[in-house]
Parts: C-alpha cells; structure tokens; sequence
C-alpha cells in the first residue's frame, strides 16, 4: 500500500493501521519512496493523486479501490465492503474518498490555501 507521506492525516492514519495491514499481508510505503516511480511508470504529479496499491501479481489499483481490496480481507470489515459494493453505495463510497483526497492536506492541517486572503 503506497500513501501520500507528505499528508498528515494520511501519515498518521497509516501509523495505527500498518500493523492490521500486516497482518493481512499488505506492506506499507510512501509514494514518495524512491522506488515507486520508477515502478508504477507515474509522474510525481500523477502519482500523488491518489493511495494505491501494487497488488503480488503486479496490477496497480489506486483510489477507492484500495480501501476496498482491505475490507474485503479484513474480517469485520467484510460487511462494510458488501454494502460498498452494491450500487447506490458503492457511488457514494467513491465520490466520498474523491472529496476526501481532493482536501486530504486541508484535513491534515497542511492546507496550501492561503488563509490570509480574503474574499
């Protein structure tokens, strides 16, 4: 599982899950590791974003579908997974990560924003 290390909600939420995520068979780097470009074949710009993950035949997932790939492994996540996976929620559980992504630096109080201008 490869996440934005330069996100602080990302870094810290990955600190209490790398464990559960080992234990499941996920290993756990930054995409800002040196190796990770060079092997997705991604420019930086497009590779931050979103997580992804390289899967042990080599097919690389990003976005949502990497949360999903761990519910569906994760035994009390399962049930969530299901309910992601039917149709009207499995819209909703995408375009909520999408938003999420989109402001992760906002959530993690490393917004580029700059709050001193004003409208």
């Amino acid at each position: 599982m490869l996440y934005d290390g330069a996100c602080g909600f990302c870094t810290d939420w990955l600190r209490y899950w790398t464990p559960m995520l080992h234990r499941h068979g996920y290993g756990v780097d930054t995409l800002q590791a040196p190796w990770v470009a060079q092997r997705v074949g991604m420019n930086v710009d497009e590779l931050l974003s979103d997580i992804r993950l390289i899967r042990p035949n080599g097919a690389l997932i990003s976005g949502a579908d990497v949360y999903l790939d761990v519910m569906r492994k994760v035994w009390w996540a399962y049930p969530i997974y299901i309910v992601c996976r039917l149709p009207v929620f499995n819209a909703i559980f995408r375009n909520a990560y999408r938003s999420f992504a989109r402001n992760r630096y906002c959530i993690s109080g490393r917004c580029s924003i700059d709050s001193s201008r004003t409208s």
